[in-house]
């Protein structure tokens, strides 16, 4: 794995882990600056947060920027949607208030059946919590990732997240685990 500039000899932060394989929202804000707004404008729900963060997308949700989550969005696609992979739209949450206050950093809205959009939410640490508040989390290693010189690893993690995402969606439709 290679080295990334984070926090001296510990790798990256998870707020920089969730930019590496997530992107950030368009009008993201660091968290002391967050705290400070959230003073003054008290709780956003989940739904309108939610709401908030697919308007504030840096780049088109059926094409994330971000290749982690680029790779992540076509896995998902081949295994559920091959013949349409307009049907899975990537979110990123990272520096919104729904990754601050809501615990989600990114999520994946799904309409394999017409007409019923199913939303997948993810999490992204470099440690395990003792709780997540999203449905998904996904552990990406303090030092980064380069798909090219960590092919395997980055591979692993992918088939990994694409797998627990694809299972969670059949949980929320009522399918076997996929």
């Amino acid at each position: 794995m290679r080295r990334r500039i984070g926090k001296p000899d510990l790798g990256l932060t998870g707020s920089m882990a969730e930019s590496e394989a997530l992107d950030k929202t368009t009008d993201a804000i660091e968290f002391e600056k967050w705290k400070k707004w959230r003073e003054e404008n008290h709780y956003i729900a989940y739904r309108e947060s939610m709401d908030h963060v697919r308007n504030v997308q840096p780049g088109n949700p059926d094409n994330p920027k971000a290749r982690f989550a680029n790779n992540l969005r076509t896995m998902i696609a081949k295994a559920l949607s091959p013949e349409d992979y307009e049907k899975i739209k990537f979110f990123t949450a990272v520096g919104s208030n729904l990754d601050y206050q809501h615990g989600v950093d990114a999520f994946f809205d799904i309409e394999i059946i017409e007409g019923e959009t199913h939303t997948i939410t993810m999490d992204v640490k470099t440690y395990e919590p003792k709780r997540v508040k999203a449905d998904v989390l996904i552990v990406y290693p303090e030092e980064g990732l380069d798909p090219e010189k960590d092919e395997e690893e980055w591979n692993d993690l992918l088939v990994q997240s694409a797998n627990s995402i694809i299972s969670s969606f059949g949980s929320k439709i009522g399918l076997a685990a996929a």
